[in-house]
């Protein structure tokens, strides 16, 4: 953990490792690092931050019966943030728009929460989204949001091939639709078992923060 995090809860940690050396003055002081400003991608941390703040949604619209509107399936990758840290009071810019770059997409702001301020980061591309599939690929989800992403991965690689354009593959989109998020009633936890094996004598995955 120390020296791959990101965010402000950088500076907390450092306070943490500030603690421990002064209650074990007789032994080798730990050393902190600031924050990791490595390639956004080139490491698990993100994946660890979209594990707690990330989503997956897709939508299927059909044309009406009095033939207005078009037939369009759209897949969404969104993360929202708090703009200030709040027990920091340090800003999140700096992450958050290295994630919008890095991703090729604009950050956008949000006031809500009576009245608090949150960044926003919404990929909609198939393109794009090629670019979050081929990290999350590489650097793999934990949570059972990981069931999530399998499903909306599903839906973008049909986007990407147009299969979408047709009806038959607009329906197998609804299907998968149907079953993500509070929709889902089947998980399963196999993949919990690769988690050791990427730990063991691996740096690369590192946790949310």
């Amino acid at each position: 953990m120390n020296g791959y995090l990101r965010t402000p809860k950088v500076h907390q940690f450092n306070k943490l490792i500030e603690w421990v050396n002064a209650k074990n003055f007789d032994t080798k002081p730990i050393v902190y690092n600031d924050v990791d400003t490595s390639p956004i991608i080139s490491n698990a941390w993100l994946s660890g931050f979209i594990d707690a703040d990330g989503s997956f949604d897709v939508k299927v619209r059909e044309k009406s019966t009095e033939g207005k509107g078009k037939n369009r399936a759209e897949a969404r990758f969104r993360i929202e943030q708090r703009k200030i840290d709040p027990s920091t009071n340090v800003p999140y810019y700096p992450v958050i728009k290295s994630i919008a770059s890095s991703l090729g997409v604009e950050l956008n702001t949000s006031i809500h929460n009576e009245g608090v301020e949150y960044y926003i980061i919404s990929v909609t591309s198939p393109a794009k989204l090629k670019t979050l599939i081929e990290y999350l690929d590489t650097y793999p989800l934990f949570s059972s949001k990981l069931l999530n992403y399998l499903d909306f991965k599903s839906c973008v690689n049909m986007m990407l091939s147009r299969e979408h354009l047709t009806e038959q593959g607009r329906d197998q989109i609804k299907l998968i639709k149907a079953g993500m998020n509070r929709k889902r009633t089947y998980y399963t936890w196999d993949h919990l078992e690769k988690l050791s094996e990427s730990h063991a004598g691996s740096t690369s995955s590192t946790p949310k923060g």
